[in-house]
């Protein structure tokens, strides 16, 4: 595992976060909490847009970003309902963050990946789940980094630039001062072993890839198939 202290931040990123607000920040606990889960939801899209174009972001990198993160698309902040089919547990893995409020947080970010970009796979959405695990596990350093290339990504689209205002300077400020960085490398361990399975996503899925499965078979046995 890296150490944080490997990330070295560019002259544009140190600009960068010399810019951002300087705010204080009176949050309860429970928010504080719930700030951690917003963070998976910012990265699973980030990781996305950085695996889909390897990393050569386009005109259309800020469209996937915001529509990935329903916490942009819908103003909808986590937690989110427990995902379909998963058995509670009571036992906390790491400072009461539940397997529930985790696979629930994967699961939203699943469901938006499948749903609405160009690349649509449920393998790419697993690889996804790796790479922001791995982001939290190099530590601090690097999850502001992320954050500060998304709203450089941000930055430059006419429309979704606001969303910097609203939600990236504002969480770019909070992981600086706020966030801690044992958690995040253990959110990011927890991160890397945790499962979301097919059925988990509510939409039938393994059904539906079983009747193409089905349909390519009867028309590789029908010549008359197209």
């Amino acid at each position: 595992m890296n150490d944080s202290g490997d990330v070295q931040y560019t002259e544009e990123e140190t600009q960068s976060m010399l810019r951002l607000p300087r705010k204080e920040y009176l949050l309860s606990p429970s928010d504080n909490h719930d700030m951690y889960l917003l963070l998976i939801a910012f990265l699973f899209s980030y990781a996305y847009e950085v695996r889909s174009t390897k990393n050569d972001f386009n005109p259309e990198s800020a469209w996937t970003i915001c529509t990935l993160t329903v916490s942009i698309a819908a103003l909808d902040a986590p937690p989110y309902d427990p995902p379909v089919n998963h058995v509670p547990t009571t036992s906390a893995l790491l400072e009461n963050f539940s397997q529930a409020q985790l696979l629930a947080t994967l699961v939203t970010c699943y469901r938006r990946s499948l749903a609405f970009p160009l690349y649509r796979s449920f393998a790419l959405a697993d690889a996804c789940r790796i790479d922001l695990a791995n982001f939290l596990l190099k530590g601090q350093r690097m999850v502001i980094r992320c954050f500060l290339d998304m709203k450089r990504i941000l930055d430059h689209h006419e429309v979704y630039y606001v969303y910097n205002k609203i939600w990236v300077d504002d969480l770019c400020t909070w992981l600086q001062t706020c966030a801690r960085d044992a958690l995040l490398r253990e959110l990011g361990q927890l991160l890397s072993k945790i499962r979301v399975e097919k059925q988990m996503i509510g939409w039938d899925l393994e059904t539906l890839e079983a009747a193409v499965h089905q349909a390519r078979h009867d028309a590789d046995g029908d010549p008359h198939a197209i």
